[in-house]
C-alpha cells in the first residue's frame, strides 16, 4: 500500500489523486478483463453447445442408418431363408420324382430281361 505524505489539511492531495487515479484505471482494467473472459467463457459454451448438438445429430443419424442397415440385412436374410426352404422342396420332389423314374427304368430292364428269357 502506498504512504501518502502529509500536508497543512492532511494527506497531499496530488499523490492521493494520482492513487485513485491508479486503482480507477486497474480497476477498469480488470473489469474489462473480466468483461472479455466472460465472453470467451459464453462463446466457448455456445460453441460446446453447437458441438454437443452436432454430435448428437451425428448419433441419431448413425443409429438411424444403423436400424436401416439391420433391417436390410434381415429383410435379406429372409429372403434367403424363404429360397433355401424353397430349394429343399423342389430338391424333394425332384428326389421322389428321381426316384419313380429308377423304379420305372428298373421295371423296364426287369421286363425286357423277361422278354429276351421267353425267346
Amino acid at each position: 500500500m502506498d504512504k501518502f505524505s502529509y500536508e497543512e489539511n492532511g494527506y497531499n492531495k496530488k499523490e492521493v489523486n494520482k492513487f485513485i487515479s491508479d486503482v480507477i484505471t486497474q480497476t477498469e482494467a480488470i473489469i474489462s478483463k473480466c468483461k472479455l473472459q466472460e465472453k470467451i467463457i459464453n462463446d466457448l459454451k455456445e460453441k460446446l453447445n453447437k458441438k454437443d448438438d452436432e454430435d448428437l445429430f451425428i448419433i441419431n443419424n448413425a443409429k438411424n442408418n444403423a436400424d436401416i442397415i439391420v433391417n436390410d440385412a434381415l429383410l435379406k436374410a429372409e429372403k434367403i431363408d424363404n429360397e433355401r426352404k424353397s430349394l429343399e422342396k423342389k430338391l424333394k420332389i425332384f428326389k421322389r420324382k428321381l426316384k419313380l423314374l429308377l423304379v420305372d427304368q428298373q421295371a423296364i430292364i426287369d421286363e425286357i430281361e423277361v422278354l429276351e428269357i421267353d425267346e
